[in-house]
């Protein structure tokens, strides 16, 4: 990262730590602060304990280096992809990367012994502790301990991504509306540099829990309450999304929330249609507020080439200003 990134990133917390982050100024800096050496170690235990359950004559020993060459060598591959994993040692088009840095068949022994979890752990379906994750659940831990670590920017946003994949597995779904139609939904708590915070990976069984001090809200706003309980309270905190009830509940516990909604979420509104200030022009604007549990919600309504709505528990209209150069001067300051 570039030193002035701690302007552009405005971390809240640990300097100490956020000193640390910006010195990360390349892609395997980055990968090991999230890779710990305890969690190689981890992968290598899991692995080798795999290999013995499966042939106790026959162990893997598999080693840290070879664990990290193999995570290496999958990086690469995603990057320069070939039609078949062998074809990067082949003598035509191989991969001079890959085929110099460990042989095909040790490629393939510890892919077939690469694991995170001890299987004689696992819970069937339909018992209790059962986890659709279990397989991938440390690696998950672990990774979402270091991202939890860091100090959290100002401005936040709860939303979904899908991770793209094609194997096939219970949780995974479709959405064609994505640009990846099919892999695991998401639930990511990120800041308006990109960097991620959280995440909860979609696995069906715990869609609709929540904090055990927060209200059930509903399933889209109680995955926010979870991965919102991540944030520090009363610390000048904005963060991006939207239900009424959710923003009276946020903003009662100390964070600040904004976003666009839709007029049918906001019953009794008595905001002009966006046909009434199309009238007006573009540039017309609406406020209404109303005072739920003691918390004042703000609606705005500002028409551009659509309606646009705005709720907020912390922000309203003012202060407003006036530019009617804006959209024919090249150079003109964006509003």
């Amino acid at each position: 990262m570039e030193p002035n990134d701690a302007e552009n990133f405005k971390f809240l917390g640990n300097s100490d730590l956020l000193e640390e982050i910006i010195k990360l100024d390349s892609p395997q800096e980055i990968f090991k602060f999230l890779f710990t050496d305890e969690l190689i170690d981890m992968i290598v235990e899991q692995s080798n304990l795999k290999s013995i359950q499966d042939n106790a004559d026959k162990p893997a020993n598999i080693t840290k280096e070879e664990i990290e060459q193999f995570i290496g060598m999958v990086i690469f591959m995603s990057c320069v992809k070939l039609p078949s994993t062998r074809l990067y040692w082949s003598k035509h088009v191989g991969q001079q990367q890959v085929y110099e840095t460990m042989t095909c068949n040790r490629f393939d022994a510890i892919k077939k012994n690469l694991h995170f979890n001890n299987n004689e752990n696992f819970k069937s379906r339909g018992t209790d502790g059962h986890d659709k994750l279990f397989k991938v659940r440390p690696l998950l831990d672990k990774i979402r301990e270091r991202l939890l670590l860091v100090p959290k920017e100002e401005y936040l946003a709860v939303d979904e991504q899908i991770i793209p994949t094609k194997c096939r597995h219970e949780i995974k779904q479709y959405n064609p509306a994505k640009p990846h139609k099919w892999g695991y939904k998401n639930q990511v708590l990120s800041g308006v540099s990109g960097f991620s915070y959280d995440f909860d990976i979609f696995a069906g069984d715990q869609s609709n829990t929540f904090p055990s001090d927060a209200p059930d809200l509903g399933v889209s706003s109680n995955v926010v309450t979870r991965l919102a309980s991540i944030v520090p309270k009363h610390q000048n905190h904005k963060l991006w999304f939207n239900n009424p009830n959710l923003q009276v509940y946020l903003f009662q516990n100390g964070i600040l929330p904004l976003g666009t909604v839709r007029l049918n979420r906001v019953s009794n509104s008595n905001i002009p249609t966006e046909k009434d200030l199309k009238k007006k022009g573009r540039g017309s604007m609406e406020e209404k507020t109303a005072v739920i549990d003691g918390v004042k919600l703000s609606l705005v309504s500002w028409f551009d080439d659509k309606l646009v709505n705005m709720l907020s528990a912390y922000v309203g209209s003012e202060p407003t200003t006036t530019n009617s150069g804006m959209f024919e001067k090249k150079n003109s300051t964006r509003i």
